[in-house]
């Protein structure tokens, strides 16, 4: 990576001191690398493993999980080395700000304690790995963040990890992982009306609806869907009170229902 310009013999240097731990880490690894003879265990070229500072009040183990938190050293801090090797914060995942952003500890990350800072270590954001995911429901495909939980993830519907593999059963379970794979996008959903009304020739449509995956997992209740409705007319929801419909995820990873199938009301011509 480029640093800038090369210093001298007794120039001076001011960088952060978390810069300069992550610059130390690298240059022991790429040392350990060269006297092996092998490749040095740092960062990739593709940055499908980083860098991540633990700043939880926990140790992490190897396999654990930490939700990215911030960037360790900004552009301010050092343009170049931020271009060239950026690293994270971690702390213990929280699903509302955590989901679909964490990293997957690649070994054992000390939390800060007495007489000693916290601790920098590798964390895998892209690619296959091992893991423990709370099962919730063996039919589901994916697998995100479990709220206040740094040892495991929790499987879901729809996550930024892919189930490959996993032991089978339900509970906390090892499984096969691809990070980086997150599922987006309008997706089907079940939906049942719940209440509202039809409107009329001068009031607008009320309908509301829960909505569920296609495993039965409650996404969201009394949901109005976010398609525009016409200001006024009748409207004709799916036959009886259940159906399909479409959603995805929005800001915060909030469900968001699209669309209920309605349609407008029409009368036959005599």
């Amino acid at each position: 990576m480029n640093l800038g310009k090369m210093v001298v013999p007794g120039q001076k240097i001011s960088m952060p001191a978390d810069l300069m731990n992550v610059l130390r880490r690298m240059a022991q690894e790429y040392l350990a690398g060269s006297a092996t003879g092998a490749e040095g265990p740092g960062p990739g070229r593709a940055f499908d493993v980083v860098y991540v500072k633990n700043v939880s009040d926990t140790d992490i183990p190897r396999f654990g999980v930490l939700g990215i938190q911030d960037i360790l050293f900004s552009p301010t801090d050092n343009l170049e080395g931020f271009k060239g090797n950026f690293a994270f914060c971690g702390a213990v995942p929280n699903v509302n700000q955590h989901q679909g952003k964490f990293v997957i500890c690649l070994e054992p990350i000390p939390c800060a304690s007495e007489g000693h800072e916290a601790g920098i270590g590798r964390g895998l954001l892209l690619g296959n790995i091992a893991v423990q995911v709370n099962v919730t429901d063996t039919t589901h495909k994916y697998a995100d963040v479990k709220d206040n939980d740094a040892t495991q993830l929790e499987s879901a519907s729809f996550g930024a990890a892919q189930l490959l593999w996993q032991q089978s059963g339900t509970g906390t379970k090892w499984a096969v992982v691809r990070m980086g794979n997150p599922s987006s996008g309008i997706f089907p959903v079940t939906i049942a009306k719940t209440g509202g009304s039809a409107g009329s020739a001068s009031t607008q449509c009320s309908f509301v609806y829960t909505a569920c995956d296609l495993s039965g997992h409650e996404l969201g209740t009394g949901l109005t869907p976010a398609k525009p409705r016409p200001q006024y007319g009748k409207i004709v929801a799916q036959a009886g009170t259940t159906g399909y419909g479409l959603g995805f995820y929005g800001s915060n990873n909030t469900f968001v229902l699209w669309d209920a199938g309605e349609i407008y009301a029409v009368g036959v011509c005599p």
